[in-house]
């Protein structure tokens, strides 16, 4: 304070907690001041720990204009140094590159009775009326940007702008510990995610920048809230890697002197730093001045040499001369022109081009005057196929993470956990790359209920096909269009209704339910033919005997318990067709003539269901049937029937008594 007249010793350090009046002490202002301080500061201290300076308590995000960098505040109530600031809507214009923060520039101003005559002493008739009294301490809280020229106060960040993007709205209200405490959970339940919004689109290629548009929205990032109250406009720079490749081949395949197009294996390319071809020339060469010279050829890098004449003479290579570097060697003892004397020379070379009609993004171009069926080498850079992310951290930041460029099987980078994944960006160097909107989205509760039941629709179809696959795996049944039953058994057959009819051999019947009687036993004695006893099995051995403990020596022989019954056994027999109860009937006759009807014959002759079928021959009767079981299944029982189960010992010597009798871990010990 500049007053000189202005005392105030509060001071944290001295861990004063209140101040205590005393009667018959005087008043100090001092202690007026620090007795305010005091309340302020412990105030200061609650308030902190709930909110943050430049936290938004009320009052919408600021409204930016990307082109111009207009930005309109509007009037909001910020916390700022233990108190709740008003603050006044304001319109400025900000730069629309870079990062940009706005806030409230916070002037403090101390006001007495000079700059507000208000502050006299208002009580008529005291004697201190008209009398100076406190003076007051005046906050003025302005909107404003960091590092604005000719604002006065102490500047509090609210809102951080990237390239005329807001990118960062307060957290709000809630203080660090309510955060960290919600993050923690957030974080190690679910991650980071998306929860509304924040798709990104590729706006285009534009002054070798890639611009891209993020949407409004909200994600988690490692467990903290961050808001998009606006889209968003990325701009990067175009900044491939570059691979440089050095004499790739390729053949001249237009007319020797002509010009042919070029595609190259890699594109797009960077740059093309040279091309060189394979010429064809014809030159007068003037031979030397004595036998066996050596003639220079005008141009270097010479590969072959196609011919030598000289009027109608044409010399043979190797035995006439040969090629000597770019040079034409006449050493060998063949034929020679004479010194002195001019020839001519075809030969081919390797030499430069300029390239014509270049298109660096489709990497073709053309070139003119090389030989048919000839190399054309080029050396250039190519940029390699990369893949980028596009994140954003816990601030806000929207941060790309370039991938590891590769030629084959391109890979996207990494995602860290402390960054928000948006989208992939596949980048196609010179057009407009593909963005693909992969990051992890919160999913409401009525999808994932709809997407239950789409899994539940799915199993019944895999059910369904299965069961096409498997009735397809047998004797089709619907054969153009008309449903076939084989009668080979009751696969195909209703079993929801009863059934009346039988299958047999392939032939569906009417059931036939045989009648069997006895013969009665009217005799008194059995009529046998005449017969001799044969012996058919005799054993003529004796059994003799001896003791096997002659001295008696044994234990006592323990008590017999015995259970009745000791084994309980039943069958329970399920019949489910008739067709598996009667299949045929066979009928003999004495003279050893034997009939087999089939049930279809046996409708033909006329035999009625449930009549006798027999045959007489001699006053003999004799009638016998056969029933086939067509298909078993057998299974243990899952379960025992409940039976009363009786004990009987026996077997104790004198004195002897029971002490436990255990069935299956039951103690049955009688009473």
């Amino acid at each position: 304070m500049p007053f000189t007249d202005y005392y105030n010793r509060f001071d944290p350090a001295d861990r004063y907690d209140e101040l205590l009046f005393r009667a018959g002490k005087g008043l100090q202002s001092a202690e007026l001041n620090e007795a305010q301080k005091t309340f302020l500061y412990r105030l200061q201290r609650i308030a902190d720990s709930v909110f943050k300076d430049g936290a938004v308590l009320r009052g919408t995000a600021p409204v930016i204009t990307f082109d111009t960098g207009a930005i309109t505040c509007p009037a909001s109530s910020i916390y700022l140094k233990a108190n709740v600031r008003d603050v006044a809507e304001r319109s400025f214009t900000i730069a629309t590159v870079g990062i940009v923060r706005v806030g409230v520039f916070l002037l403090e101003e101390e006001i007495t009775e000079i700059e507000d005559p208000g502050l006299y002493d208002p009580a008529v008739g005291t004697r201190n009326y008209g009398e100076p009294g406190a003076a007051r301490l005046k906050w003025t809280a302005t909107w404003g940007y960091e590092d604005e020229p000719g604002q006065p106060g102490e500047f509090y960040p609210v809102y951080t702008i990237v390239n005329g993007g807001l990118i960062d709205q307060n957290a709000g209200p809630v203080g660090d510990p309510f955060l960290d405490l919600l993050a923690r959970y957030d974080r190690e339940s679910n991650g980071n995610y998306i929860v509304t919004g924040l798709e990104v689109s590729a706006l285009g290629l534009s002054g070798g920048s890639n611009s891209f548009n993020v949407k409004q929205g909200t994600g988690n990032i490692f467990g903290y809230k961050v808001d998009k109250t606006t889209s968003t406009r990325l701009v990067y720079a175009e900044d491939p890697d570059l691979e440089t490749v050095l004499s790739e081949p390729d053949t001249f395949t237009g007319a020797t002197g002509g010009s042919a197009t070029i595609q190259l294996n890699r594109f797009p390319v960077n740059e093309i730093s040279s091309v060189t071809i394979t010429r064809e020339k014809t030159v007068n060469i003037t031979h030397g001045a004595f036998t066996g010279a050596i003639d220079t050829l005008p141009d270097v890098s010479v590969l072959s040499i196609q011919s030598v004449t000289q009027g109608g003479t044409t010399y043979t290579p190797t035995t006439d001369y040969f090629l000597d570097g770019d040079r034409v060697n006449w050493s060998p003892a063949g034929a020679e022109p004479a010194p002195g004397s001019t020839y001519t020379v075809t030969y081919r070379y390797l030499g430069p081009v300029t390239p014509s009609a270049v298109d660096l993004q489709a990497g073709s171009f053309t070139v003119t005057g090389a030989v048919n069926g000839t190399l054309v080498l080029t050396n250039y850079n190519w940029k390699v196929p990369r893949i980028d992310r596009i994140c954003m951290d816990r601030t806000g930041q929207f941060i790309r993470l370039k991938g590891i460029p590769s030629r084959f099987e391109v890979l996207p980078p990494q995602v860290p956990s402390s960054l928000l994944l948006l989208a992939t960006v596949t980048q196609r160097w010179g057009l407009t790359p593909v963005t693909s909107n992969d990051g992890i989205r919160a999913i409401p509760f009525d999808q994932l209920e709809r997407m239950r039941s789409l899994i539940v629709d799915l199993f019944d179809l895999v059910a369904e096909e299965r069961l096409k696959n498997d009735i397809s795996s047998r004797e089709p049944s619907a054969k153009r269009g008309v449903f076939v039953d084989p009668f080979l058994d009751d696969d195909l057959r209703d079993q929801g209704i009863t059934q009346t009819a039988a299958i047999v051999d392939g032939e569906l019947l009417l059931p036939i339910a045989p009648v069997v009687q006895l013969v009665r036993d009217n005799n008194d004695q059995d009529w046998l033919l005449p017969y001799t006893e044969v012996i058919v099995l005799q054993q003529l051995g004796s059994t003799g005997q001896e003791k096997i403990n002659p001295y008696a020596s044994f234990d006592p022989l323990p008590a017999i318990a015995s259970l009745n019954p000791a084994v309980d056994r039943w069958t329970v027999i399920d019949t489910v067709w008739e067709s598996a109860v009667t299949r045929e009937i066979r009928i003999n006759r004495t003279r050893n003539e034997g009939i087999r009807l089939s049930p279809r014959e046996i409708r033909q002759q006329g035999v009625a269901v449930g009549d006798v079928l027999s045959t007489t021959t001699r006053e003999t009767q004799q009638i016998q049937t056969r029933t086939e079981l067509l298909r078993s299944t057998e299974q243990s029982a899952q379960f025992l029937r409940p039976i009363t189960v009786q004990f009987t010992i026996e077997g104790f010597g004198p004195g002897e008594q029971l002490v436990e009798l255990l069935f299956d871990g039951i103690n049955l010990t009688p009473p």
